[in-house]
């Protein structure tokens, strides 16, 4: 399995059998990934869709991935949120609880979900981006973007965007609309990705 990852079984208290991720000596995340009799936890965060292929044969694996993981559609949304979405919208998509606030001397409105999630508003209250951090999982064509070595998702990021906009703190691509995020990236190029930002069409006209 990738990312150190490997399934191990253990018995609940009711005596039956559980499966559950545990991380291996080559892990490259601290989250566990749990998975009881009916329900898969949200947080369940660094497994690719080849490990749930293996978990659930049954064909359930794309559900559960689709749940697990935000799969980023550049210019249009991320997950269950598309760009546009009203506060009551995009909160509706997300569920769980939030917790509205603005930024420093921002004007708008950000809503922080409880799972790394951030759903950015604009001067309308309506969704123009969103940041990711752990422990979200979020996907570029199928490519996970964080806790990943900055100078590898800059590469691979290149490859597809020639005209990659570098910072002393990450990278910017217009190309599809997504900004990662490595504070360390000026002393370390192998600093992992921490966050990372998709937005909508003219949103940094806006700022």
């Amino acid at each position: 399995m990738c990312c150190g990852w490997h399934v191990a079984r253990r018995r609940a208290p009711e005596g039956k059998f559980r499966k559950t991720c545990v991380a291996a000596p080559r892990q490259r995340a601290a989250s566990v990934v749990c998975f009881g009799s009916a329900a898969i936890c949200r947080h369940a965060v660094m497994m690719d869709i080849q490990d749930l292929k293996a978990l659930f044969p049954d064909g359930r694996y794309n559900d559960v991935y689709l749940n697990m993981h935000l799969i980023i559609k550049p210019y249009q949304g991320v997950g269950p949120i598309t760009f546009g979405m009203t506060m009551d919208e995009a909160r509706a998509a997300l569920g769980g609880s939030h917790k509205q606030f603005k930024r420093g001397l921002a004007k708008t409105f950000t809503d922080s979900f409880g799972f790394g999630v951030f759903v950015l508003y604009g001067l309308e209250n309506t969704c123009v981006g969103v940041e990711m951090g752990k422990p979200s999982c979020p996907t570029l064509f199928d490519k996970r973007i964080l806790n990943r070595p900055y100078c590898e998702m800059e590469d691979w990021l290149k490859s597809k965007d020639a005209d990659l906009v570098s910072s002393s703190t990450g990278c910017k691509s217009f190309e599809f609309g997504i900004s990662i995020y490595a504070p360390q990236k000026k002393d370390n190029l192998n600093a992992q990705v921490e966050a990372v930002l998709v937005f909508q069409k003219g949103y940094y006209d806006q700022k």
